[in-house]
């Protein structure tokens, strides 16, 4: 389906969201983002300028756009274990947009027994993550043996999609001499999910620090023995480009007293999923999907023909006609433009029209080859912001 006038993809794609804004000087709608969430209907849009909030509780389609970077934090003390800073609890349809937060916070050892993740998802089909910092809750003041926290948490058949953001497990604590320090939480842990990652940074949970009295029975790394650093991503599927996924560093052994050191235990793997893609990112974001300004992509010239297509994100890479790799879901309303073999950029005039915020786009280039056959180079995924 060819467009001429982009304006008209806005127009068929979104129809315009109930708006809210949170402002903590009391410019918008709201002070306080859960009372936004509260207010705001499935499938709104919520504006939050600035501030510190959480934690939160999301049940419906919702779509945050942060501005002037807003905090997102569970409480620093509390009794048993720390909640997550956003928790989303759905019945399996709804979908979640974040984008410009920083989701992160301290747990005090001297209150919580567990620290909390960044971000703990049940039930919701998909959560996408733009332009954030995700972190699990990092101990300060640990009395004891303290656990390193998830970044996120997904349950169930999911679709995560992390856009330009980095993403991060945090680092346990053994809390005294002889004690171990436990192994690292891992960064994204979403068995059940395919997890799509473009121009990001994944980082499982490193393991602190271990004094232990004499040496261990071997050379570390100590088989047996925890301290092992965390897995950066779990999943059941993976799609990456551009992207730096890595396991947590494992413990540092040294023998007490004395302050020998003994060795390291193992780092954690990168990624564990039934199946994992990286491709190289020939397809580079050059300017946001802002309202009013001109959003342009950069590439590198083809030596043949070429198509772009526009429009909505798919849940995961599939293959079409034989094709692999489409990240666009052909069934939405897109843009087909032909792309000259010269070529090095494509640009979009975005109309300010209110009801685009918070709109999704996916662009992926299609490459014709000698050989007769079509190659998708990777996607590059925005949200419309104010």
């Amino acid at each position: 389906m060819r467009i001429e006038n982009l304006a008209a993809l806005f127009l068929v794609c979104s129809l315009p969201a109930q708006l809210f804004v949170v402002d903590p000087l009391g410019r918008g709608t709201h002070t306080d983002l859960q009372a936004a969430i509260n207010a705001a209907p499935a499938g709104a849009v919520i504006e939050v300028r600035g501030g510190t909030y959480g934690p939160l509780l999301i049940t419906r389609t919702v779509t945050i756009l942060g501005t002037n970077t807003p905090h997102v934090r569970a409480p620093y003390t509390g009794i048993g274990q720390q909640p997550p800073a956003i928790s989303l609890q759905g019945t399996g349809s709804e979908t979640a947009v974040l984008s410009g937060l920083d989701v992160s916070g301290l747990c005090s050892g001297s209150w919580w027994n567990l620290a909390g993740p960044g971000i703990a998802s049940t039930g919701f089909r998909r959560l996408a993550i733009f332009d954030s910092v995700v972190r699990g809750h990092e101990w300060v003041q640990a009395t004891g043996t303290a656990q390193s926290a998830s970044a996120i948490v997904a349950s169930g058949a999911a679709a995560l999609h992390i856009v330009r953001s980095v993403v991060a497990g945090t680092q346990s604590d053994s809390g005294g001499a002889n004690t171990w320090a436990p192994s690292g939480a891992i960064g994204i842990n979403a068995s059940s999910a395919w997890v799509t990652l473009l121009a990001s940074t994944v980082t499982g949970g490193s393991a602190g620090s271990t004094y232990w009295y004499g040496p261990p029975a071997g050379p570390c790394p100590c088989p047996g023995f925890p301290g092992s650093g965390g897995v950066g991503v779990s999943a059941w599927a993976t799609y990456a480009a551009g992207s730096t996924i890595a396991g947590g560093h494992g413990s540092q052994v040294t023998s007490y007293p004395g302050s020998t050191p003994w060795g390291m235990q193992p780092a954690g793997a990168p990624i564990v999923a039934t199946a994992s893609t990286t491709v190289a990112a020939t397809l580079a974001q050059t300017a946001p999907l802002r309202l009013g300004t001109v959003h342009s992509i950069g590439f590198a010239p083809s030596n043949a023909l070429s198509l772009l297509l526009v429009g909505s994100p798919a849940p995961g890479p599939t293959s079409v006609v034989g094709v692999q790799f489409v990240a666009i879901d052909l069934a939405q309303p897109i843009v087909l433009e032909f792309v000259p073999a010269t070529a090095t950029s494509w640009s979009l005039a975005l109309p300010l029209i209110a009801g685009l915020l918070g709109l999704e786009l996916a662009e992926q280039r299609f490459d014709f080859t000698p050989s007769g056959s079509w190659v998708a180079t990777n996607p590059v995924f925005g949200v419309v912001v104010p």
